[in-house]
């Protein structure tokens, strides 16, 4: 009897050890998967702007951690009734933008232009990065001039 209340104290003290880690751990995954649909939704409006050869808007929200990505028709970086959201997400929450830069401006959007390039038609190069983070690490999103994404 009294071997089975220590193994049961044993795998208790265990058990505080792991769970705090497993946590530790969901909320890390969460983290990475953000920073990885990040970076999907920008290799996607880029595939999608060189397809339809058209100027593609992926516009973050840093304060809300909301990101979307739009056709822009009219190619004044401001999304309009007539154009179409073909991407849209909400970062989990654990999970924060702390920024989004692009450009010189800087701003808070890239655009990718018909090339699949991120930049307009002034040639105004739209790379930049979003960095996300959690109370335990951060991931940085890149977009280099030639349209290529890394995450860090």
């Amino acid at each position: 009897m009294i071997e089975m209340v220590i193994v049961i104290a044993i795998i208790g003290i265990l058990a505080s050890f792991a769970i705090p880690s497993a946590s530790k751990m969901r909320t890390n995954m969460r983290l990475g998967g953000a920073a990885r649909e990040i970076h999907s939704v920008l290799q996607q409006a880029r595939l999608r702007a060189a397809k339809e050869q058209s100027f593609v808007i992926v516009d973050f929200d840093p304060l809300t951690g909301n990101y979307i990505a739009f056709v822009d028709t009219d190619k004044d970086f401001i999304r309009d009734v007539n154009e179409t959201i073909f991407y849209s997400n909400t970062l989990p929450n654990d999970v924060q933008m702390d920024s989004a830069i692009f450009g010189s401006g800087p701003v808070t959007y890239t655009c990718f232009n018909k090339n699949g390039f991120p930049s307009d038609d002034a040639m105004n190069i739209f790379n930049g990065s979003v960095i996300l983070s959690n109370i335990n690490y951060s991931r940085t999103v890149n977009l280099t001039g030639a349209g290529n994404t890394t995450i860090q």
